[in-house]
């Protein structure tokens, strides 16, 4: 604070300062020369001193009461290092002071601390209103980098007035993100670079939830994980079930990620579809055979809806006997007619063409393909 010397005698110099108690308040500078005559009062010591000045013929000011109140300090304000969404409950920094009597109360404001990036963290400032402590918030962190926000926190005493600021950081570290192709899968079935992680290098501590919330003890695991074709990439397993189960998947990042959770993904695992086995189909040649729909005892999504076939790994039977493959796609809803050939008419003539084929059932809502079952036309 600061002390003027106006009236008749100050229109003189020089002016002299003087405070009675220089453990209570000191003056800077003692002696001015020049209008407008003032000095600085520095604050030394809770308590009260008199601050006159004196003019050049001698005449001393009536005295200036200075009362200087007891003062406190914020103790250090711990640096938070959190992930994204994580929550963090108001709370209350701690104070250490003479002034700080079990009457008092200490409030706070808290803004940007000045200089520093405006990284959005989660925390808004508050420089409008004196409250009982730091609001809670969740943390927020968009991006693949650590977010740092630098906050610079006030507190005042609403006893003395008086005020005293700490400053700490916030850091909210970034998390994987995980992306899926798919998240119907077939029981038994392996989905090859089914995940992609973002924000993080490697596959890694999975774990497998029946809620979505990811906050229950895991499963039995009906999922498992492997590095797909890159380091980012995942094939997902999924275990083998007798009827439709849903699992949820969450992640923990590596590197500065390490104890963030990803987001979670629901996975829906599906039984296959099944298939009656195949009777064999004995033609004459150059006979027409009309399309052959399977029978099965599936329903719903256990009932076959497409149908490929080709030749068996394991056939032993290989003759051309005028059935085309279909291996390309699940668009058939029947293994397709076709016209028989003559064992007679082949190059060297034969008795009799004999095939080996497996058909494999398909059903559209699961998008899963069930077991092939094996037959023989001849």
């Amino acid at each position: 604070m600061s002390f003027t010397a106006t009236g008749n005698a100050a229109n003189a110099s020089p002016i002299t300062f003087t405070s009675e108690n220089t453990s209570i308040a000191t003056v800077d500078p003692s002696t001015s020369s020049e209008s407008p005559w003032r000095t600085r009062i520095t604050a030394r010591g809770a308590g009260e001193t008199n601050i006159r000045a004196t003019g050049p013929n001698g005449c001393i000011s009536d005295p200036i009461v200075v009362t200087v109140r007891s003062g406190f300090s914020l103790d250090d304000i711990a640096d938070l290092t959190l992930c994204p969404g994580q929550r963090k409950d108001a709370w209350t920094p701690t104070a250490t002071g003479a002034a700080l009597t079990p009457a008092t109360t200490v409030t706070f404001q808290w803004t940007l601390a000045n200089g520093t990036p405006n990284n959005n963290v989660g925390l808004a400032d508050n420089a409008t209103y004196w409250k009982n402590g730091l609001d809670g918030f969740t943390a927020i962190n968009p991006g693949n980098e650590l977010l740092t926000r630098k906050v610079t926190v006030w507190a005042m005493s609403t006893v003395s007035l008086c005020k005293a600021s700490k400053d700490f950081s916030i850091f909210v570290k970034p998390a994987p993100r995980l992306e899926s192709s798919n998240t119907l899968l077939c029981s038994g079935h392996t989905a090859s670079d089914n995940l992609t992680l973002a924000g993080t290098a490697a596959a890694e501590s999975w774990f497998v939830y029946s809620d979505a919330a990811g906050t229950t003890i895991a499963n039995p695991p009906l999922l498992s994980f492997a590095v797909g074709s890159e380091a980012n990439k995942v094939n997902v397993t999924a275990g083998t079930v007798t009827e439709t189960a849903n699992r949820y998947v969450a992640k923990y990042g590596a590197g500065t990620s390490a104890d963030c959770r990803s987001n979670v993904l629901s996975f829906t695992i599906n039984v296959l579809p099944t298939m009656n086995s195949l009777a064999a189909v004995t033609l004459c040649g150059g006979a027409q055979q009309a399309a052959i729909t399977p029978t099965s005892t599936g329903t719903g999504i256990t009932a076959p809806t497409h149908y490929q076939w080709g030749n068996p790994t394991t056939a032993t039977n290989w003759d051309d006997v005028g059935l085309a493959d279909q291996t390309a796609d699940w668009t058939h809803r029947f293994i397709d007619g076709f016209t028989a050939r003559n064992p007679a008419l082949e190059t060297p003539p034969k008795t009799q063409l004999l095939r080996d084929i497996a058909v494999t059932p398909y059903n559209s809502t699961s998008g899963c393909s069930g077991s092939a079952r094996g037959g023989e036309i001849g």
